[in-house]
């Protein structure tokens, strides 16, 4: 029994037919968008290589993408067609890798405020335990008696600075 209606089924064949071994598809045959989205993945390596390329010189506000143009000349170089489309794909992954070099350089930035902050926090708890201990100190020489006592806060600001 067939399912579809006779009309539809000599449309299908009609069109497998136009479609024979006279068009067969090629790369430059697919449409532009696919085209694109294609070569869109073929620079991913490439923007890999950026990316560590930059890492390893530095933060820096230049970004220099030399794998990616290296990749975009030679992908441009194989046909004008693709020329074309890899231009508008080497455009895509440029402020792609610029945004994502902006929030690196973001991260690293925020990264080094909260080390320094960290530091600092470190720095003041280690005050802290050194006044701690230099209190406890001046207390126990006040009870033993071999310290004199001086009161209010004076007395223990000059104890501290080894008046």
């Amino acid at each position: 029994m067939n399912i579809l209606p006779k009309v539809t089924t000599v449309v299908m064949v009609e069109q497998l037919e136009s479609h024979g071994k006279h068009h067969l598809t090629t790369f430059i045959s697919l449409p532009r968008e696919l085209r694109q989205q294609i070569l869109f993945y073929t620079f991913y390596d490439a923007h890999l290589a950026d990316l560590n390329h930059n890492y390893e010189i530095g933060q820096s506000p230049v970004l220099e993408t030399p794998n990616m143009s290296t990749w975009a000349h030679d992908l441009a170089s194989t046909h004008p067609v693709i020329s074309v489309d890899v231009q508008f794909v080497a455009d895509k992954w440029n402020i792609i890798t610029i945004n994502g070099w902006k929030e690196f350089c973001h991260t690293k930035m925020v990264q080094s405020v909260m080390e320094a902050c960290e530091r600092v926090t470190k720095m003041f708890r280690l005050q802290d335990e050194e006044d701690e201990r230099a209190y406890l100190s001046w207390e126990c020489a006040v009870e033993a008696g071999t310290e004199e006592v001086s009161t209010g806060l004076d007395g223990w600001i000059a104890f501290v600075n080894g008046e």
